[in-house]
């Protein structure tokens, strides 16, 4: 890693706090799935991916995640009900082909889990600027 100062390391961890060391991780997992020439499944799959994030970072990950929207299929498990009103914002349809689905585990009985499936609805409107 080069720095401005020309200082390098090895070691992010000793220069970058831990929530930019994590923000560096998942953005090196998300260029290593790009990257690769062929998958099985054209898709991102993460696992509760804003552990240790601050805010700045989190607003990040979902503008990566926007960015990688059209080119994957995206799978995020997260517990943070926050994250997912951000991520069925930033996330939202844009286009009539595009769709967004939020499934929420809200109980669990012998049967099972309780699942609740909510579709985004389109945002079909163009980019809209306050004045």
């Amino acid at each position: 890693v080069l720095f401005r100062s020309n200082t390098s390391s090895n070691s992010p961890e000793q220069i970058l706090s831990s929530s930019q060391v994590n923000a560096l991780a998942l953005s090196l997992f998300v260029a290593l799935n790009f990257g690769l020439p062929r998958l099985p499944l054209n898709a991102l799959l993460m696992d509760d991916p804003l552990q240790s994030l601050d805010e700045i970072s989190l607003l990040g990950v979902a503008d990566l995640l926007r960015r990688a929207k059209p080119a994957r299929q995206l799978l995020i498990s997260t517990h943070d009900e926050r994250f997912v009103g951000l991520l069925q914002r930033k996330l939202r349809p844009t286009q009539s082909n595009e769709r967004v689905l939020t499934i929420t585990l809200s109980g669990w009985s012998r049967r099972g889990p309780d699942v609740e499936i909510s579709v985004a609805k389109p945002d079909l409107q163009p980019m809209r600027i306050a004045v």
